[in-house]
């Protein structure tokens, strides 16, 4: 008990007294704190951090396959719309097609409903934490504030780097539209000299 109390008056003098400079104190004593706890082999903030890059690494991976998922629907569903009737195949084509989009749906499914019952363990194992430990509650926080924006900014990238796909798609398109066009073109020409 004399070291902690030589310690208050060492960061007693290095603050001044303690009633301006209570909050610095505070802080100082909160942040090592936390530098000592996450440094422990069992330490709460260490499996806090262990979570939360789960959780985050977890909500990503149900990102990118939402973003997937529905790339690879759309796909699909253009091949369904190209596919020619008058093909004898036509039938079969279609029906490969709608059975391979309902076995990537199920595949889907499974995985958000995994991952999302394994970011609820997680969550509810820091909630039973942070009902112990004020401290412990501010770090988780302050985590899940960091979380929400590095998710933010990775679904945006995505969104992004999407919506230049999508341009370039109908760049490509209207290429083959104008090349088709000129093409028409040049055998009328031939055709009507």
């Amino acid at each position: 008990m004399a070291k902690v109390q030589d310690f208050n008056t060492y960061v007693d003098s290095q603050f001044g007294s303690k009633s301006n400079n209570s909050h610095i104190k505070e802080g100082f004593m909160d942040s090592l704190a936390n530098a000592i706890d996450s440094i422990m082999p069992f330490s709460k903030t260490k499996t806090v951090n262990f979570i939360v890059d789960n959780i985050l690494e977890y909500e990503k991976e149900m990102l990118k396959a939402k973003y997937d998922h529905m790339k690879d629907l759309e796909a699909k569903r253009r091949k369904m719309k190209e596919l020619d009737r008058t093909d004898p195949n036509y039938d079969d084509a279609v029906k490969a097609i709608k059975n391979e989009l309902e076995s990537k749906e199920k595949q889907y499914k499974a995985m958000i409903k995994s991952k999302t019952v394994a970011i609820e363990r997680g969550r509810e194992l820091m909630r039973k934490e942070a009902i112990k430990s004020p401290r412990l509650k501010e770090i988780i926080k302050a985590k899940e504030a960091e979380m929400d924006i590095l998710l933010a900014e990775f679904e945006y990238d995505l969104a992004k780097k999407i919506s230049a796909e999508a341009e370039e798609i109908q760049n490509l398109k209207d290429a083959i539209q104008k090349a088709k066009e000129d093409a028409k073109e040049m055998l009328d020409k031939l055709k009507n000299p």
